[in-house]
């Protein structure tokens, strides 16, 4: 059997450099990388002709474009990228994980540029029968879908002690309802409101363990550092969390809350869920809601995001979180990179043989 060659981007996320792992146990697939070259386009193009694909596989737009400087000659630029690659003979795979980069969401030049990509893409994967709605609402393309769900985190650290064993760790009492937050910080991701929802709460026997990233704006994570020192309920993880204070932070804690989703494409929080075994309190959204159904604890934004919060988490009572963390003791094969490598290689079949 001839292989089929694929070129990925990667460098840009856990979720290529997963997905590549996952298809180098596929005896049908030769898998390279290519990682974003920048504006140097034609350079990137030749890169990939070299390796001889059948296929390119791209993820993100800006992960090849990202904090350059945009303008006409870059989209210029990449018009001549597409051109050259195709008249290579090489089919042209498109991951959708956003309809616009998350900080760039009014961008002209992004939105140009995804289209672009629209344009020139022979197969769209998408990680929702929602999202390939909402994608198609938003750009044109003639190119083939499928919907191949993401995966679970599987490659992170796992704590192998028990829930009582990781909070004596970290010097959290057992009858303390735990919550945790994680993830770069950002505007859309609603930070303030949920430090300001447990600021109301300073009187509960709860702790919010508050990872501040360093993957921000200087100005954002100070002013959120700031306000989390104000907070009783409050326990600041400062800089990235490595793989094993994640494990060993999610093992002692009753579930993820996040304040932000509702206007994603994808959202990977539920996928951490997934891969850690405890559920997540977060805002309602057609994908959380997709992949999570009934086992989402949701909460309505009203009157504000941090007050709708803050009346769910007095609603809730043990029973109901207990029950809830069961959903999330395994992983649906669905969600497994051994079945979406599988869903893959069977979409690369399908593109190549233009059925």
């Amino acid at each position: 059997m001839t292989k089929i060659k694929v070129s990925m981007v990667i460098n840009f996320g856990r979720y290529p450099e997963t997905l590549v792992e996952s298809l180098k146990d596929s005896d049908e697939i030769d898998i390279v990388t290519t990682e974003k070259w920048g504006n140097n386009t034609a350079e990137g193009a030749q890169s990939i002709i070299d390796q001889k694909p059948a296929i390119f596989h791209v993820h993100w737009p800006e992960a090849i474009a990202h904090h350059l400087h945009k303008g006409p000659e870059l989209f210029a630029a990449y018009q001549e990228f597409f051109k050259t690659i195709k008249a290579n003979g090489i089919k042209i795979i498109w991951t959708q994980h956003n309809i616009l980069p998350h900080r760039l969401r009014d961008d002209d030049f992004y939105k140009n540029l995804y289209q672009l990509f629209a344009d020139n893409a022979d197969g769209l994967i998408h990680h929702s029968a929602w999202g390939e709605k909402y994608f198609h609402n938003t750009y044109s393309s003639n190119a083939k879908n499928a919907i191949i769900r993401h995966g679970a985190f599987t490659d992170e650290a796992t704590y192998k002690g028990t829930k009582e064993e990781a909070r004596k760790e970290l010097d959290i009492p057992n009858d303390k309802r735990v919550f945790l937050t994680i993830g770069s910080i950002r505007p859309d991701k609603n930070l303030d409101e949920l430090i300001n929802c447990f600021l109301q709460r300073s009187d509960k026997n709860e702790l919010l363990i508050f990872s501040l990233s360093n993957n921000g704006l200087p100005e954002d994570i100070n002013r959120l550092r700031s306000l989390a020192q104000k907070a009783k309920t409050v326990r600041i993880l400062e800089g990235q969390l490595s793989s094993e204070a994640l494990a060993i932070n999610a093992k002692a804690s009753d579930t993820f809350v996040f304040t932000y989703g509702d206007k994603n494409l994808t959202s990977g929080s539920p996928h951490l869920s997934q891969a850690h075994g405890i559920p997540q309190i977060c805002l309602p959204s057609p994908y959380s809601e997709e992949v999570m159904g009934k086992s989402g604890l949701f909460f309505e934004p009203t009157p504000t995001i941090g007050d709708g919060l803050n009346q769910f988490l007095e609603e809730l009572d043990q029973n109901k979180l207990e029950a809830y963390q069961k959903f999330f003791q395994e992983t649906p094969e669905e969600y497994q990179w051994g079945n979406i490598a599988k869903k893959t290689v069977t979409f690369y079949h399908k593109i190549l043989n233009n059925n």
